[in-house]
């Protein structure tokens, strides 16, 4: 097997979705061309993520937009969950469960 200068190397990613387009933004970071492919050609509008986790946006410091999420985002200081279901973590079906996010440790 031959070695690959770093010129020849190319990137094809498969879904312009967050995971996607960050894969893109790292390999460009890097010089590397990527080619990203998606089946939708439009703009989804129906997005699924709320929020980003702290896990997340370390992963993200690392493509330089961590400080802008966190300068146009809102920090929300407790979670309220509401279940039409019965758990132990609620007070049965309709009712609220409420974590405050500032005993988190790292919370500002």
């Amino acid at each position: 097997m031959r070695s690959v200068a770093r010129s020849d190397k190319r990137v094809i990613i498969v879904g312009a979705g967050p995971v996607g387009l960050v894969c893109a933004l790292a390999s460009a970071q890097r010089d590397i061309p990527s080619l990203v492919l998606e089946a939708h050609s439009e703009l989804f509008l129906d997005l699924r993520a709320g929020s980003f986790h702290p896990p997340t946006l370390e992963v993200l410091e690392a493509c330089g937009v961590t400080k802008r999420l966190l300068e146009i985002g809102i920090v929300r200081l407790a979670l309220a969950l509401k279940s039409h279901l019965i758990h132990s973590s609620c007070d049965g079906p309709g009712k609220r469960s409420t974590s405050d996010n500032r005993k988190l440790s790292g919370c500002r």
